[in-house]
């Protein structure tokens, strides 16, 4: 069964960019619900959908605070931190959720969104924890990546560019923060979130075939693994990019429409 907790993050402070929705508000809850202070953060633009989340923690007696930040500024960035470790006396665990998506080819696609692009999906992700650093004497960082990280998808140039540079991140940053903080990151696969749902609709007939546990993930799915990379029961992993897919990396494409 998944979602289920048998660690306990009483108070230990946990920043999750990109949690006002999706993925990230399911990672931010489950950390709530196993005793963390929770940083849920993401764009004023979604300050209500935050406020939810937070309201949702605090329903189940866990501590939350919602902070605004663009990660697309660096300034920004710098003060999301401060103000995260000024809400619960420091910042034990980061979790670099938070990122965009587009669909161009290497020829269609613009420096401008190159740029942008990455600026979210990588630099933010190294920024975050920069500053983080300073208010956390010991700790851990999971990044989340994606399986495009490994297996790369036709008409998403910058994004499957953007997660491979994420598992390299979290090699470096494994090395450079080693021992006082562990960093790793998880690859997703499809996981049934709100933005993925019209796809995955669509791809419910093949789930047999191209998924060894013969279904598709749901973020509770990835929330656990992620909580157990911040736990103490992982002490000796870090630098580790973990597929979380149902198994589907294992699986060739050729044999994905096969009975």
């Amino acid at each position: 069964m998944t979602g289920q907790f048998t660690t306990n993050f009483a108070g230990e402070a946990v920043l999750v960019t990109g949690s006002t929705s999706g993925l990230g508000a399911k990672i931010a809850r489950h950390f709530g619900r196993a005793g963390a202070s929770v940083i849920v953060t993401g764009l004023e633009a979604n300050a209500e959908s935050g406020r939810t989340v937070v309201d949702a923690i605090e329903d189940t007696d866990g501590q939350a605070t919602f902070v605004a930040a663009d990660l697309g500024d660096d300034e920004q960035i710098e003060r999301l931190a401060s103000k995260s470790a000024a809400e619960f006396d420091g910042i034990d665990h980061v979790v670099n959720n938070a990122a965009v998506m587009t669909t161009e080819t290497a020829e269609e696609c613009s420096q401008a969104e190159w740029d942008a692009l990455m600026q979210v999906n990588l630099r933010a992700y190294w920024l975050v924890v920069k500053y983080s650093l300073p208010y956390m004497e010991r700790g851990t960082v999971t990044n989340i990546s994606s399986i495009h990280a490994t297996s790369t998808v036709p008409g998403a140039f910058p994004y499957n560019v953007s997660k491979t540079g994420v598992a390299g991140l979290t090699r470096a940053l494994a090395v450079d923060l080693g021992p006082a903080v562990r960093v790793n990151s998880v690859e997703p696969g499809q996981v049934r979130v709100g933005r993925n749902e019209s796809v995955i609709t669509a791809q419910d007939d093949d789930v047999p075939a191209a998924y060894p546990l013969e279904r598709l993930g749901d973020p509770s799915d990835v929330a656990s693994v992620v909580a157990f990379l911040a736990s103490d029961a992982a002490s000796f992993l870090t630098g580790a990019n973990i597929p979380v897919d149902g198994g589907l990396h294992c699986v060739q494409p050729a044999y994905w429409d096969q009975p």
